[in-house]
């Protein structure tokens, strides 16, 4: 078994909206991270919420550690830490109240790594929740879902309100947590740059439908962004498949997906950023 997650052909409808998840499948090998981006509303929380059973997909399957997910399976849901975008914690608790009951609840709960994570971050551990920072929430709600010691960490926009120094010494522990190759993380987050630096595999999703997964690699490196004037522009496509296109004051951004096909012409050709990878994925043009 290489995968510690497999999504297939999710679908999902809600009767008082017009949006819809459409056939949304991706898979999480162990030991890497699957980031997934997408405009808001796109359907990501939407995805990971059929991932943890908050939802019940329409059809579609959902497999972790290599059965279907099982909402009353306690076992399993043992073995997933979950960090929402939002605070869970009542405002009344302090960090000395999630450990009592949080070591309650989960059976690999480790008290000496919680503390030892706050004083890292400087938490008080008496300090109530609702007096609280947003980033010292954030914090706290990630140490809390390691503390687990899960082997699947589900993270929807987990570092929101956090200061830039913090959150690259969290992608560090990222890393440390998936680097015995038997653990893994699915990481939601409208931060790019921060999948950048870590996520093994991309997946884009846009108006309930994928747009697009694969390794990380493939769209920083494979991929390509062209840049050029009108004249060149109708030369390419003409002779060269293109994915998509955006024109703004005679000026085209084009994105391919094969850069060896495209080297030595007579226009600018660049790396993509993911940012501009969705864009051009979301919004651009079809030839």
């Amino acid at each position: 078994m290489t995968n510690i997650l497999e999504v297939s052909a999710l679908c999902k409808s809600f009767p008082k909206s017009d949006f819809a998840l459409r056939n949304i499948s991706f898979a999480v090998p162990y030991g890497t991270i699957m980031g997934i981006v997408g405009e808001n509303g796109s359907g990501k929380t939407t995805t990971l919420n059929i991932i943890m059973g908050l939802l019940r997909q329409k059809t579609g399957e959902v497999n972790i550690f290599g059965r279907p997910f099982d909402i009353d399976d306690v076992g399993m849901k043992a073995k997933i830490g979950v960090v929402f975008d939002s605070n869970y914690f009542p405002d009344s608790f302090c960090a000395l109240d999630i450990a009592k009951i949080w070591g309650n609840i989960y059976p690999n709960w480790d008290n000496a790594y919680f503390f030892e994570l706050l004083k890292k971050y400087e938490i008080n551990e008496k300090q109530t929740v609702g007096k609280l920072s947003l980033g010292t929430k954030s914090m706290l709600r990630i140490i809390t879902a390691l503390a687990q010691k899960p082997e699947l960490l589900i993270l929807d926009e987990p570092t929101g309100g956090v200061d830039p120094v913090r959150r690259e010494e969290l992608l560090d522990i990222f890393l440390d947590f998936i680097s015995d190759g038997h653990k893994s993380i699915i990481f939601s987050s409208h931060i790019t740059s921060d999948l950048e630096k870590i996520a093994d595999y991309i997946t884009i999703i846009h108006k309930g439908e994928l747009l697009a997964t694969d390794d990380k690699d493939t769209f920083l490196y494979k991929y390509g962004i062209i840049r050029c004037g009108e004249e060149a522009f109708q030369a390419l496509a003409k002779t060269k498949k293109l994915e998509r296109y955006v024109k703004r004051d005679e000026q085209y951004r084009i994105l391919i997906k094969e850069q060896s096909q495209f080297a030595g012409g007579d226009y600018v050709l660049e790396n993509p950023t993911l940012d501009e990878v969705m864009y051009l994925l979301s919004r651009g043009d079809v030839i």
